[in-house]
């Protein structure tokens, strides 16, 4: 879910952000052409960049979520866009995140852990490929071996 931090932010300006420790954000404006910055709140910063930028907190902190005209961080009061924060979403944080010989251990709250049985000779390597299908809700829609 996409969250609206203000609707009608300038360049030049910043917002404050409190972000929690180890959680993914997503940030970006309406206008794809600002140059966003996340900052601490003594400006160091932390990361950079036209369009949506990602910052995974290490700690729980305020952050600054500048924008600007350019990277000269040139303001600009006459252009107003709307500045967005999201989090992962939960399909993408169902997503496989590792694997190993015996199991796909998958990511989330509970770390849920997908057992596959497979006939194999004992010589050679294979390869095992698992698909899950959500529909634009998140709703699981269809899981199947490639």
């Amino acid at each position: 879910m996409i969250n609206t931090i203000v609707s009608d932010g300038a360049t030049g300006e910043y917002s404050l952000v409190q972000l929690k420790a180890g959680v993914t954000y997503f940030f970006s404006t309406s206008n794809t052409s600002i140059y966003n910055t996340i900052a601490t709140e003594s400006q160091d910063i932390l990361t950079s960049g036209i369009g949506e930028l990602t910052y995974v907190s290490l700690v729980d902190q305020k952050i600054r979520f500048y924008s600007h005209k350019n990277t000269s961080c040139a303001g600009d009061l006459s252009v107003f866009f709307a500045r967005y924060v999201r989090t992962l979403t939960a399909c993408e944080e169902n997503k496989v995140t590792g694997i190993s010989s015996q199991y796909f251990e998958l990511g989330g709250a509970t770390n849920q852990r997908l057992a596959v049985d497979i006939s194999a000779s004992s010589t050679g390597n294979f390869s095992v490929w698992f698909r899950t299908y959500y529909d634009s809700e998140c709703n699981h829609i269809q899981d199947y071996f490639l």
